[in-house]
């Protein structure tokens, strides 16, 4: 059963703490409710010396659940998807947390930024939960076609919560064809003791790489991969049954 509730305090703070432990100057969120949640978020990162002025908000077909980028950049351009609509078993779908699509000028490039949080794995009635993420996987990967097709020199990075593993169809379909010059290229990232799941399932006491970042062939040279990490702070558990991907753009 679906929760609709705030996030508590004690959690919150755990949040904030794993955010300024990394000191980000870019900042992709999942989940952030609305605007004035947005707002509250951004004052207490700027209390805790994390200021992000520049922000950006998207919702979907769920109005609870947004995605938002908060930046200490300027956020130079924003866009919304051709299409973000889809049909499973004869029903119609809109992506329920919409696909982010921001442009920051970073002080060495233009970076686009596209954040997404694919359908859950909880089952629904109406149709197979498996078949609508993996139709949302294929709205962003039309998206970043797109994109490259009319900017062909776009640095592109594509993150979020993917709500699947590594080698599912969903997942492989933003990647795009190993051979394909319009491929994304996965960003590995590790802990402190080099593991690599994002999520933990403490009911079931799964572990599960579900969230990721991935670049195209034009900002891939500029990641450095050495640095990129999963934060896992003492408190990462507190603020989150997900943890942080850190990524370093040269």
């Amino acid at each position: 059963k679906a929760i609709y509730k705030g996030k508590p305090e004690e959690e919150i703070k755990a949040l904030i703490d794993v955010i300024k432990g990394s000191k980000p100057d870019v900042l992709g969120v999942c989940e952030i409710g609305s605007a004035k949640d947005l707002t509250d978020f951004q004052t207490r990162l700027k209390t805790a010396g994390i200021d992000l002025p520049h922000i950006h908000r998207v919702v979907g077909a769920d109005t609870v659940r947004a995605l938002a980028i908060l930046s200490r950049y300027p956020i130079v351009g924003t866009a919304t998807p051709k299409k973000l609509d889809y049909t499973v078993s004869g029903i119609d779908f809109k992506i329920s947390r919409g696909i982010l699509d921001a442009t920051i000028q970073l002080p060495n490039r233009k970076v686009r930024f596209l954040g997404v949080h694919f359908k859950s794995k909880r089952p629904i009635k109406e149709a197979d939960q498996e078949l609508m993420r993996r139709s949302e996987s294929m709205l962003l990967r039309q998206h970043i076609d797109d994109i490259l097709a009319t900017t062909p020199d776009a640095q592109v990075i594509a993150y979020g919560d993917f709500n699947d593993t590594k080698r599912t169809k969903s997942v492989y379909s933003v990647r795009g064809r190993s051979n394909s010059p319009k491929r994304m290229e996965m960003i590995e990232c590790a802990d402190s003791r080099g593991e690599n799941w994002t999520h933990n399932w403490k009911r079931e006491d799964i572990y599960s790489r579900f969230d990721f970042a991935m670049v195209n062939l034009n900002l891939a040279p500029h990641i450095n991969k050495e640095a990129c990490k999963l934060l896992d702070p003492k408190t990462w558990e507190l603020a989150s049954d997900h943890r942080a991907l850190l990524v370093l753009i040269k």
